[in-house]
Order: structure tokens, then C-alpha cells, then sequence
């Protein structure tokens, strides 16, 4: 089965250009069969997922949350209570919830804006699958994310971090087994028996989209800009500028 773990909608993420209808369109023309919504620091509410799987019912559409602890962002399953979860909350904090809770978190696309990660993680109980592949994940993290993932000798797992109709389904992770519900995904995740799925074809759509941005700013970096400067002014992201300052390759 294979599934998204990574999708933002509009309704709840307001970086994020899809309406929860044309995700779900999108992630049916790119061949999921499921998808997690994972809006920023929010939990869909039980009655409107129920209405949108209603409208979608040849696809599995799954509750989780991204959860920001500051510059560390984390995906969580199977914990779905409103209110537990905040933004800026303590990483010790987010882990012992979904630990007492039986969930899952997932670490997302750490090393995008620093070299490192929580102290935090180095303790019990810790994560329970590393993201390795998404549109927010660029190559110059990926070697220190192989590293951490052997370090804590847990699987590593892939979603679109979709925002745009071009990013869904561009990395997905595939199961062995049909999963049915939050609860299964879980068990799935914690199991680690899953595949990386990776569609090369919007993958070279988006690194000829991000070489063309990082010409054009390297050229203003050349010039002597001020690279937060930069960003605020021509609307660039973060992860293009922070790897171009450090001279990092910053294709997916």
C-alpha cells in the first residue's frame, strides 16, 4: 500500500496552496492509495475527515499532525485528542505524550536550518522512524539522516511534505500490507517493513525549478545581498538560502 505520510491543505496550513479536495485529486492521479494530512500544529476535527473521505472514498485519507518545536518539526500518529499538542511545545515533552498514548513521531526533515538535532532524541523513549525523503529534504541533509537513523537503529519512512499540486506523491512510503486506520499505520511504522517510494519524474521537474532559483540568487549573493535579506524581499525560501550560503547542495 502505498501512502503519502506528509500532505498539507489550506484549510489549516496557510503555507500551503491546496484545498483539501484538489490534494486528495492530486494524490489519486499520482497512484496513492493513501495519504496523511499533516497540518501545521492542528488535528482535523473526526466529523470533517469523515466528510472528506466521503467524497473520496476510492482513496485512504489518515489524521496526523507536524508538530514545531522551534527550528525541529515532528510528525505524529495515532494521537488524535484536540489540544495535546502545540506549537513551540518541549520536544521531551511531545515524545512522552504519543509514548503514553501509543502513537508514533516521526522525525521531518531535520538538518534543513542547522547541523543538529535535540539532545533529546538521545534519550528514552526517542522517535520511532526518521524521514529521509520529501520535498523539504535536500540532499546535503541526507548523509547526516542515514547517520542519525543508524545511531537510533530506527527505519527511515517518506512523504511529499506536499504543499503543491507538483509535490504530491513525489516520495511516498510503501507498505506490504493493506492498512486501514491510524492505528495500523502505526503498528506499520513501528514494524519497519516499508519501501521508499520516489517519483523521478516530478523529482527532476523540481530540481530544474530549484537550480534555476539557486543561479538567480547565487548571482545576489555573488553581489554582496544580505541573505536574510533575501529572503524576506524576493520571497525565497529558507532551505535555498541557508544552503546556498553554506555552499550545500540543495536539490532533492
Amino acid at each position: 500500500m502505498l501512502i503519502d505520510l506528509h500532505t498539507h491543505t489550506c484549510r489549516y496550513s496557510a503555507c500551503s496552496n491546496f484545498t483539501p479536495q484538489s490534494m486528495v485529486r492530486g494524490a489519486i492521479a499520482a497512484g496513492l492509495d493513501g495519504m496523511v494530512i499533516t497540518e501545521h500544529d492542528h488535528i482535523w476535527g473526526k466529523d470533517e475527515i469523515e466528510e472528506l473521505r466521503a467524497e473520496f472514498p476510492e482513496i485512504k485519507i489518515f489524521r496526523g499532525i507536524e508538530v514545531s518545536c522551534g527550528l525541529d518539526h515532528f510528525l505524529v500518529y495515532g494521537v488524535l485528542e484536540e489540544g495535546l499538542f502545540y506549537r513551540d511545545m518541549p520536544v521531551r515533552k511531545l515524545l512522552d505524550i504519543v509514548d503514553e498514548r501509543g502513537g508514533c513521531v516521526v522525525l521531518a526533515h531535520a538538518y534543513r536550518y542547522y547541523d543538529g538535532v535535540p539532545d533529546t532524541l538521545f534519550e528514552t523513549p526517542t522517535i520511532d522512524a526518521i524521514e529521509f525523503r520529501s520535498s523539504n529534504i535536500r540532499r546535503y541533509t541526507q548523509e547526516p539522516l542515514e547517520q542519525l537513523a543508524q545511531r537510533l537503529k530506527v527505519p527511515k519512512v517518506a512523504g511529499s511534505d506536499g504543499h503543491a499540486e507538483t509535490t504530491i506523491g513525489m516520495f511516498a512510503t510503501r507498505f506490504p500490507q493493506d492498512i486501514a486506520n491510524e492505528q495500523e499505520l502505526v503498528a506499520a511504522i513501528k514494524a519497519g517493513e516499508m519501501e521508499i517510494h520516489v517519483n523521478e519524474e516530478r523529482v527532476g521537474w523540481a530540481n530544474a525549478k530549484i537550480e534555476a532559483s539557486a543561479h538567480w540568487v547565487k548571482g545576489l549573493l555573488a553581489g554582496g545581498a544580505d541573505p536574510e535579506e533575501i529572503r524576506r524581499r524576493h520571497k525565497v525560501s529558507k532551505t535555498l538560502v541557508y544552503a546556498l550560503t553554506n555552499h550545500l547542495d540543495v536539490r532533492v
